[in-house]
């Protein structure tokens, strides 16, 4: 039996030098690699980055000047690794598994100071480890700055952040809080400029700053295009030179690091050569999606929701009867609008709807009129003189004969009763403004409320994501009154609206999140007294909330 006393005093030896306590803790010299055995330790704390009462034992190390200490742990139980400001105090870096529960890893910068390592266990587990120490030192960011590595436009530039240290910080990505590489990108003259970067093997930030050390004069930071494996930037560059920095998403406890690829461009500020920079536009058919570009693009046109000053570019197409136009914008490197108008360039504006910047490959846009026969012209415009890019569009057309014959024969849905179908090799008829748009094929019931009632509707989905959305309108989309992907948060089988209904005729539509959801399902509705001051549920499910300046994040984190 080992008995220690908590606060240090008397505390004995707990193995390959380290202490139970801090009092008489082994002082680690960088370069050093020590053995123990923490079930000769007591639990005096807990580890802030794992839950667990195990016996802990203790290190010290000293640094002189600013540096980075590197701590590694291998342990035959699940480890946990720590460093602490003072025993018992402020914890500034805390690591539970690095690849696996027996190995832990710690990279922390330090002022010069005394620190103390704590060697713990997740749950109560303990058992013998190795525990290895370096300290580098730091290099000052004015001499980071002095020898950023260029970056020539038109060249990849491929690096590493493993082995860096974390010098800069930012406006995105959880503050850029990881280990980043700074690189020099000259430009001659007034350009646009765009630099995409790719970080196949971690979560990468990309951000811009027009003086190195100074926060302030950061002009551009992007988190995530498309996934958290790519970045892009876009802005308006004077003469001179831009700071491109490549970092990590920091969540307050994992820092990544790994490889990257940057890659930069330079254009005209005015634009000019762009495919479709005039009226004299290629077409866009039907079930067609193109990739546009408004880099080297004019700014000749504005809409009513905005576009004034940014780069844009045309496309046409022709409706042989009324139709229900769909577009889908989706990738897109920057913030802009779509808008359409009638007969020519300079006709009518018939729709526009504002998109941002893709986050996810999931992420689209959608702008959804319904349009009489004749001749019409798409635009995709950036937000203002700095907002340009690539940016992909889809267009649908749906025959407005053929849906309303769809809305014709829609069956009855009746109360109290479960409704059984698939949406399994269906089409796509209907959209929504929650479940990712809800482009998956669908499935439509008429809905008779003969009194003022509190209406259920339950969607019950095997196997796949649903939604449920509710119309007053058939072929209206404008008329959705009700839009639910998960009743429950984390709970993809069961979408739920619950509401007043006045009398009348609704139309529900029985889909999937985004596009390929589909399968089984069970529809029920339930009809109670009308409930005066009742609110409708939420309409958007918790994943599709916005995060990071509006940007969509990824589920996992």
């Amino acid at each position: 039996v080992h008995v220690y006393d908590a606060s240090g005093a008397g505390a004995r030896p707990a193995g390959g030098g380290a202490a139970a306590s801090c009092a008489g803790a082994e002082l680690l010299a960088p370069g050093a690699t020590v053995r123990g055995d923490t079930r000769m330790g007591g639990d005096v704390q807990s580890p802030p980055c794992a839950d667990g009462h195990a016996p802990e034992v203790y290190y010290r190390i000293e640094v002189a000047v600013r540096s980075v200490a590197r701590l590694d742990l291998r342990s035959s139980f699940d480890g946990t690794l720590y460093v602490q400001r003072t025993c018992g105090g402020d914890t500034l870096a805390c690591n539970d598994d690095a690849g696996s529960t027996a190995q832990s890893h710690v990279d922390v910068e330090l002022d010069p100071g005394e620190y103390v390592v704590v060697v713990d266990g997740y749950g109560n587990e303990a058992g013998d480890f190795q525990l290895s120490y370096t300290l580098d030192p730091m290099v000052p960011v004015a001499q980071l700055c002095s020898e950023a590595t260029p970056l020539v436009v038109g060249t990849p530039l491929r690096g590493t952040t493993v082995g860096a240290n974390d010098n800069f910080a930012t406006t995105c990505g959880g503050g850029g809080r990881s280990y980043d590489r700074v690189h020099a990108l000259q430009v001659p003259s007034r350009s646009r400029v765009r630099i995409v970067q790719e970080t196949p093997d971690h979560d990468g930030v990309l951000f811009v700053r027009r003086s190195c050390e100074d926060e302030a004069s950061e002009v551009a930071c992007n988190d995530d295009f498309g996934s958290v494996a790519r970045s892009v930037v876009t802005t308006l560059a004077d003469p001179g030179t831009l700071f491109v920095y490549t970092d990590g998403f920091s969540n307050g406890v994992e820092r990544p690091a790994g490889s990257y690829v940057l890659q930069a461009e330079l254009g005209s500020p005015d634009g000019g050569g762009a495919v479709g920079d005039t009226c004299d536009a290629p077409r866009v058919a039907a079930g067609e999606s193109i990739a546009l570009d408004t880099f080297t693009a004019h700014d000749d046109y504005a809409a009513s929701c905005g576009g004034q000053g940014g780069a844009d570019v045309v496309r046409r197409f022709r409706l042989e009867a009324r139709s229900r136009v769909r577009l889908d914008v989706s990738s897109a490197q920057f913030a802009g609008h779509v808008y359409v108008r009638r007969a020519s360039c300079d006709g009518a504006e018939v729709a526009c709807r504002s998109f941002d910047p893709s986050a996810n490959d999931d992420a689209t846009t959608p702008l959804d009129v319904t349009l009489d026969a004749g001749e019409y012209f798409l635009f995709v415009d950036g937000a203002d003189v700095e907002r340009f890019g690539s940016v992909n569009l889809a267009l649908r057309l749906d025959d407005i004969a053929a849906m309303e014959r769809v809305c014709r024969a829609a069956p009855a849905l009746a109360f109290a009763t479960d409704v059984r179908g698939s949406t399994a090799g269906g089409q796509n008829h209907y959209e929504a403004s929650c479940a990712g748009s809800a482009t998956s094929p669908d499935t439509v019931y008429r809905l008779v409320v003969g009194r003022r009632a509190y209406v259920t509707i339950d969607l019950r989905s095997e196997g796949y994501d649903g939604a449920l959305h509710v119309r007053s309108s058939c072929g209206d989309p404008a008329s959705e009154l009700a839009c639910n992907d998960d009743a429950v948060d984390g709970e993809t089988g069961l979408a739920r609206i619950e509401r007043n209904f006045e009398p009348g005729t609704y139309f529900v539509v029985v889909d999937g999140y985004a596009g390929g959801s589909s399968g089984s399902y069970v529809l029920r509705a339930e009809q109670s007294a009308y409930r005066p001051g009742a609110v409708p549920n939420a309409p958007v499910s918790p994943r599709e909330q916005p995060d990071d300046g509006g940007r969509l994040k990824p589920a996992r984190r």
